[in-house]
């Protein structure tokens, strides 16, 4: 009799009792993705919001120079392009085109279409249009040169 209700107490146990499940690699990723998913995304915006970013100030400064080596292009041509002066001294255009040092300056003369010569000792500019015949030989450059 002992026996008949230990058994049937186990009977009565083991219809309540449901086993634990196994835990798989398979079933628990389903899980994890779910949960990783919003951190993706935030990784992924907060990233392509940096780069944009980024992207838009390079950009800007980038235009920012190109605009103002443009300028100083532009003005460096003006000046040289002055009726009352075919060439001018290297001191005289940096005078007037402050903020870039001699290397610099000498590019931006170049890219203006200046060409440089030296006379009595100083480095003189003036424009290729305006002084073309003084570099093919058919006159003397310091007939530009005034005293």
């Amino acid at each position: 009799m002992q026996f008949t209700c230990i058994a049937l107490a186990a009977l009565a146990a083991a219809q309540t009792f449901t086993p634990a499940k196994t835990v798989n690699a398979t079933s628990a990723a389903p899980a994890a993705t779910n949960v990783m998913w919003p951190t993706i995304i935030t990784s992924a915006v907060t990233a392509l919001l940096t780069a944009t970013g980024t992207f838009l100030l390079a950009r800007q400064r980038f235009l920012q120079d190109f605009r103002l080596q443009f300028k100083a292009e532009s003005v460096i041509r003006k000046l040289l392009l002055n009726e009352a002066w075919a060439l001018r001294s290297f001191d005289v255009i940096k005078l007037h085109i402050g903020g870039f040092d001699d290397d610099e300056l000498r590019r931006l003369l170049v890219r203006s279409g200046a060409v440089r010569f030296t006379a009595k000792g100083t480095e003189m500019w003036g424009l290729y249009e305006r002084t073309h015949h003084a570099l093919d030989g058919t006159d003397g450059f310091e007939k530009f040169l005034k005293p």
